[in-house]
């Protein structure tokens, strides 16, 4: 009986079935994708924070010394509004 050859055989990679690939793949990206979900649900992010810190900034007339409060306020603000 003749042996078959395979892209293995020849040195090549592998190949998985399309099924197989699939949904391993589907899988990696759920998994991915639950850890910022719930993270963006419960908690502001960093960057939005910045962003509205700088907009108090800005209202307040670009004085410098309250980039601390600024940042405690927009915190709390992003928070109650969630």
């Amino acid at each position: 009986m003749a042996k078959r050859t395979t892209k293995s055989d020849a040195g090549e990679a592998p190949v998985k079935p399309a099924a197989t690939r699939t949904r391993s793949k589907s899988l990696r990206l759920a998994a991915a994708a639950e850890p910022a979900a719930a993270a963006d649900a419960t908690e502001p992010t960093e960057e939005d924070i910045r962003f509205h810190a700088y907009l108090r900034y800005v209202e307040r007339g670009c004085d410098d010394g309250g980039a601390f409060d600024d940042w405690l306020h927009a915190e709390r603000e992003l928070k109650k509004g969630s």
